[in-house]
């Protein structure tokens, strides 16, 4: 809702009536209001009888202030000096009539009274009055207040005065916290912020602009085409290898038809060929794939047995309300531009979907994702993979090979010696057939035997040492005695012989790493799976969003740029309230998710802009100067029609508050710029009852002056009019005229073709003092509201 300002001084009766047509006629536009704030000047007015009529009689209007300038006109009938007005300005409809003798005004108080003079605030012929005047009055809150009190004048006319404060803030304040916030929203980049936590939500897009974008533990398999045929291939190698590793690793395996040196030769340098065959077939497939046409990609893909398809639109929506809600949060957290411009282009990196695969080159390092999924280590230990390993010449297994001949040879006895020689000579012989069935022909096992062998010799001669000490014949017959010996003495080698091969045959397997090989399979099978259901599949629409990103980061540059061009416009900074730098800076973010509205616009109707950054820079220029003239006129307290909250902004402790909480304070009869020259004054009344007063203030200021009021104050703040676009605290003094001055008049001269242009019949025109003997001056309102 606003005031619909129409100026009509100077015009002819027909120019006026056509003007009162074109604004607020049938053929006019709607308007947003019923008010209507009409300029005129004394010696026209009731030469603009027939406008008024056609103003009241096209039912847009229905509440009307009208503000008569100029002299007042002396009556011929009497003499004396009179308000001459049309009918249709009369008391009976809500119509109030607002005289200003002269648009400066002066310096005069009703009650005591006191000789009028020049007002420290206005100079002489500056027209200051008339501005004030027009500057609240436009104001819808203080309009209504004015209509309402202007019916219980008399007449429903007066002569205003006012006073007037600012909004709390002066504008070298201003200038100096915008160009603070203009320094914090233009600065670099600070530290990138920490990965997020949040759980991906199912649509990739969406998940890669949120940076939750998760691989899953397990992607579903390739299905049954080509890629699957491939990985079973590659599995049947690594699990026949692991069947003939399982066949030798137990006691049996010692005597097993395929010992462990041609298994390392057929079953695992197969193994590693099929996993190295696997893996190349995956490499190529990323490379070649990825070069493909995107017309034939389904086609291909459906033929290795990966199903998918491109993203709905749906989903293509909700990405990209995606990336503009995380550019309208950034700007809100960080409120830094540069921040969300680099935030924007890590995002467009994220949903670059690139080509799938590294180039021949790019392999060769580390952040090849084919190496990662297979290690070339790993295939290098398949293709050739390590022999079994041995047992050490110096192992606890010297322990058997000592006791075992140092058994029989304690029976003392020449026969108990030839025994242990000969078990010792078993044990050195199966050791022998042992490593040879580990390592095959090319084993050297000569220290181990060696060693072994003198361990076998010390045991049968420690044997015989001891049964010459120790008479164990007398205990036991000598037969069960060496047969007693032998028995235990093989059960103790069989055991050893059986631990040792069994802990050989694992250590050997956990080198080898099959586990570790049919890993690789899977992950080499899910990642030209993933590739394809996360990169070619959504492929255009990942290269839709990331320009998008990079076209909204461009934007975001734009207006940083727009907005340091500004920057180099304003003072130097001076001192300023840190609350009011911090509102600014919400201004600031809130005025650049305003200039990239348009461009959110067409990213949802259609492909990114090429030029995103010459389409926003205008609009982005336009939005500032419209925001400067916010804070010049209105203030900063009153948020922007682009700001997030409309609310009002509290204000602490500035010194043009507490002047506004003075003003509304003042006693209307008291010294106020009356809008009339010194020779006016006998045509206002002096009656204080009858005078109506009007207070305002920005509603900003609300909460301040009520709680602040003292006894005193408190029923002058809670009569105030509290106004959401105001940047003005004021006091209007509505001073009726005295009886007999206003005078009306339903009929007027019509003029014949625009020569007849003065006071209706009855009337001779006063003379303004500031213009003896000539026209009133009228005073561009306009120029000076805007």
């Amino acid at each position: 809702m606003s005031v619909h300002m129409l100026d009509l001084r100077g015009r002819t009766s027909s120019e006026a009536a056509q003007a009162v047509l074109d604004v607020f006629g049938p053929a006019a536009p709607l308007l947003d209001s019923g008010r209507a704030l009409i300029l005129d000047s004394t010696d026209r007015l009731v030469r603009h009888t027939s406008a008024y009529e056609k103003l009241f009689t096209g039912n847009r209007v229905h509440t009307v202030v009208c503000v008569v300038c100029g002299p007042p006109a002396v009556s011929e009938e009497d003499g004396r000096r009179v308000l001459a007005r049309p009918g249709q300005l009369g008391p009976e409809r809500a119509v109030v009539t607002l005289w200003v003798g002269d648009t400066t005004g002066v310096e005069w108080a009703v009650r005591p009274p006191a000789p009028a003079r020049a007002h420290p605030d206005a100079a002489p012929g500056s027209g200051q009055g008339l501005v004030r005047l027009i500057e609240a009055l436009c104001q819808e809150e203080v309009f209504d207040r004015v209509v309402e009190a202007g019916g219980e004048l008399p007449d429903a006319a007066a002569c205003p005065g006012l006073a007037w404060t600012g909004t709390g803030s002066d504008g070298a304040a201003v200038d100096s916290a915008l160009a603070g916030a203009l320094k914090r929203f233009t600065a670099p980049a600070g530290p990138a912020p920490e990965t997020s936590t949040a759980s991906p939500s199912g649509n990739i897009l969406m998940d890669l602009v949120e940076g939750v974008h998760r691989q899953p533990p397990a992607a579903p398999g390739p299905g049954s085409g080509e890629l699957a045929a491939q990985e079973r291939d590659a599995k049947d190698g690594v699990e026949r290898a692991r069947e003939a590793l399982e066949s030798v690793s137990g006691t049996a395996g010692m005597f097993s038809l395929l010992p462990p040196w041609r298994i390392r030769e057929h079953e695992l340098r197969h193994a590693g060929r099929a996993v190295t065959a696997h893996r190349e077939y995956v490499a190529g497939h990323l490379a070649r794939l990825g070069s493909l046409p995107a017309e034939q990609l389904p086609a291909e893909l459906r033929r290795l047995g990966i199903e998918g398809g491109p993203p709905s639109p749906e989903d293509m929506d909700e990405a990209l309300d995606a990336l503009v809600r995380r550019t309208e949060e950034g700007l809100r957290r960080t409120r830094r531009a540069k921040d969300v411009e680099e935030d924007l282009d890590r995002v467009a990196g994220r949903l670059s979907p690139g080509d799938g695969a590294p180039t021949a080159p790019d392999r060769a390092h580390a952040g090849d994702p084919v190496r990662e999924a297979a290690p070339d280590q790993l295939l290098a230990e398949l293709e050739d993979p390590p022999p079994a390993p041995l047992p050490r010449p110096f192992s606890p297994l010297l322990l058997p090979a000592f006791l075992i001949p140092l058994l029989p040879a304690l029976s003392g006895d020449r026969l108990g010696l030839a025994a242990g020689i000969a078990m010792a000579v078993v044990w050195v012989g199966l050791l022998a057939l042992g490593t040879h069935r580990l390592r095959g022909p090319d084993s050297d096992s000569t220290a181990l035997l060696t060693a072994h062998a003198a361990a076998g010799f010390a045991g049968g001669v420690a044997g015989l040492w001891l049964g010459s000490r120790v008479p164990l014949p007398l205990l036991l017959p000598l037969p069960l005695l060496l047969g007693t010996a032998l028995i235990a003495g093989a059960a103790l080698g069989a055991v050893a012989l059986a631990r040792t091969w069994s802990r050989l045959v694992r250590r050997w397997q956990e080198q080898i790493g099959l586990d570790r090989a049919e890993a690789a399979v899977d992950s080499l099978s899910r990642l030209l799976t993933r590739t394809a259901r996360e990169k070619w599949y959504p492929g255009a629409g990942r290269s839709r969003l990331a320009d998008s990103a990079r076209a909204t980061a461009g934007a975001v540059r734009a207006v940083a740029d727009a907005l340091s061009e500004h920057a180099s416009s304003l003072p130097p900074r001076s001192r300023h309230a840190p609350a009011l730098e911090s509102a600014l800076l919400d201004d600031l973010a809130a005025l650049t998710r305003s200039a990239l509205t348009g461009l959110w616009g067409d990213l949802r109707s259609g492909p990114p802009t090429t030029d995103a950054y010459g389409r926003t820079h205008p609009d982005a220029t336009a939005l500032i100067a419209r925001y400067r003239r916010h804070l010049a006129t209105i203030g900063p307290y009153t948020p922007p029609d682009f700001a997030d909250d409309p609310a009002p902004r509290p204000i602490h402790g500035e010194p043009e508050t507490d002047r506004a909480e003075r003003l509304l304070r003042l006693p209307p009869e008291g010294p106020l710029l009356q809008l009339c020259g010194p020779e006016h004054i006998p045509l206002l009344g002096s009656d204080v009852p009858s005078m109506r007063t009007v207070r305002f203030a920005p509603l900003p200021l609300r909460g301040r002056l009520c709680r602040g009021s003292d006894d005193e104050g408190r029923p002058a703040a809670r009569s105030t009019v509290w106004t959401l676009g105001g940047s003005r605290t004021g006091l209007l003094r509505l001073l009726p005229l005295r009886p007999g001055v206003v005078r009306t008049r339903w009929f007027a001269p019509e003029d014949d073709d625009g020569s007849r242009e003065g006071p209706a019949d009855g009337l001779r025109p006063g003379t303004p003092p500031d213009t003896p003997g000539g026209p009133p001056q009228h005073l561009p309102v306009e120029e000076h509201l805007s």
